[in-house]
């Protein structure tokens, strides 16, 4: 791959910034949560 198409790649991965992926991580985890209460999962 040439050095231009490593630093687009780059650039695309790290474009979102941080506190966006930490809320979007938070999201997604309450609705796993939802889901394996729902299916009756318990954990400590």
């Amino acid at each position: 791959m040439p050095l231009t198409g490593r630093i687009s790649e780059l650039a695309a991965r790290y474009a979102t910034p941080l506190p966006r992926l930490t809320e979007e991580v938070e999201t997604l985890s309450a609705r796993v949560d939802v889901h394996l209460k729902k299916m009756g999962a318990v954990w400590k």
